[in-house]
C-alpha cells in the first residue's frame, strides 16, 4: 500500500484552530464569571446595564468578556461552517462536525440569554456549560477529520473495540465535567472540604456529601480509563504516532487537574484554583476528543511498507 497523500486545507485549519481556541477561552471566561459570582454583571442582555459597553465595574467587565469571546466563536465557526461547505473547500468528512459546532453555538447563545433571564439558574448554566463543551468536541473533531485522507488507510466502519473504550472514555471525560458544573450549581462544591476522603471517611453520610463525592468517583473511572487508552495507543505508537501523542497528552493533564483539584481543596477553594480546575477539565476533554477522532480516522497511520504520514505535509490550497 502506498503512502497516502494528504490534502491540508491550510486556510481553513488555521480557523478552526482559531474557533477551537477562542471556544476554551470563552468556557474559561466562564468559568472565572462563575467562581467570581459575576454572572449578573450584566443583568440584561444583549445589553449591559441597558447600554451597548459596560460599567467599569469588574462583574460587568467579566460578564461582558466573556460575551464579546461567545461573538468571536460565533463569528469563527461561521466562517469555518462555509469554507466546509463551498466546494474548494469540502471535505466530506468535516462538513459534519463542523455543521454541529455552528448548531451548538447558537444553542448556547441562546442559552446564554436565558441564563440572565432566568437569574443563573443551574440547570441553564449546567446546559450551558455541557453545549459549550461539546461544540469545541466537535472542532477537535473536525481539524482531525480535515486533514483525514479520504482514500488513505482509514479504520474499518465498526468499531473496534480499543474503540469502544476510547469512546467510553470520551462520554466519561463529559460525565466529570457536567458533575463538577453540578455539584457547584446546587452549591454542594465546597462541601468536602477535605481531600481525598470528605469528612474523613470515603463515604460520608448525607446527600450533600455524597453528591459532591460522585464527582470523585467519576473522576477515579475516568483515570483508570484514560491511562488504559495511553497505554493501549503507546503499544500502537509506531502505527498511529498522533493518536498517541493525544492519549499521552489526556494523561498529563489528568494528573495535572487532579493535582489542581487537590490544592484546591487543600487551599479552601480559591477562586483562581477553581478557574483552573475547568479550564484543566476543558483541555482534557478537548485533548480526549483528538484522541478518539484520531483513533476512529486512523490519521497518520504507517502503511504496511513505510512511515507514518506526516501531517505537517504541504498544503493544497
Amino acid at each position: 500500500m502506498s503512502t497516502a497523500h494528504l490534502s491540508i486545507r491550510r486556510p481553513f485549519l488555521i480557523i478552526l484552530w482559531a474557533a477551537l481556541a477562542a471556544a476554551l477561552v470563552q468556557i474559561t471566561l466562564g468559568g472565572v464569571v462563575r467562581v467570581t459570582g459575576s454572572g449578573l454583571g450584566c443583568p440584561d442582555w444583549p445589553l449591559c446595564h441597558g447600554n451597548l459597553l459596560p460599567p467599569l465595574e469588574s462583574a460587568a467587565l467579566l460578564e461582558y468578556s466573556h460575551r464579546l469571546t461567545a461573538v468571536a466563536v460565533g463569528v469563527l465557526v461561521v466562517t469555518a461552517s462555509i469554507m466546509a461547505w463551498r466546494s474548494r473547500y469540502r471535505n466530506r468528512r468535516s462538513v459534519l462536525p463542523v455543521s454541529a459546532a455552528l448548531a451548538l453555538v447558537v444553542t448556547a447563545a441562546v442559552l446564554g440569554a436565558v441564563t440572565v433571564q432566568t437569574e443563573l439558574a443551574w440547570w441553564v448554566r449546567l446546559l450551558h456549560l455541557g453545549i459549550a463543551e461539546a461544540a469545541a468536541g466537535c472542532l477537535a473533531a473536525a481539524i482531525v477529520l480535515a486533514v483525514a485522507n479520504p482514500t488513505g488507510a482509514s479504520a474499518p466502519a465498526r468499531i473496534v473495540w480499543r474503540h469502544g473504550h476510547i469512546i467510553t472514555t470520551l462520554a466519561a471525560s463529559f460525565l466529570v465535567i457536567l458533575l463538577g458544573s453540578y455539584v457547584t450549581g446546587i452549591g454542594y462544591g465546597s462541601s468536602c472540604a477535605t481531600w481525598p476522603l470528605c469528612r474523613g471517611t470515603l463515604f460520608p453520610e448525607g446527600s450533600q456529601y455524597a453528591i459532591h463525592m460522585s464527582h470523585r468517583y467519576t473522576a477515579v473511572v475516568l483515570g483508570v480509563l484514560i491511562a488504559a487508552s495511553t497505554l493501549m495507543a503507546y503499544q500502537r505508537r509506531g502505527s498511529l504516532p498522533y493518536a498517541w501523542r493525544a492519549n499521552l497528552a489526556a494523561l498529563l493533564i489528568f494528573v495535572v487537574q487532579t493535582l489542581v483539584g487537590a490544592v484546591t481543596v487543600w487551599t479552601g477553594f480559591s477562586t483562581p484554583l477553581r478557574a483552573s480546575h475547568l479550564a484543566l477539565a476543558s483541555l482534557l476533554w478537548v485533548s480526549v476528543a483528538f484522541a478518539t477522532a484520531l483513533e476512529m480516522t486512523r490519521v497518520g497511520a504507517a502503511p504496511p511498507d513505510g512511515p507514518a504520514e506526516d501531517l505537517t505535509a504541504k498544503a493544497t490550497l
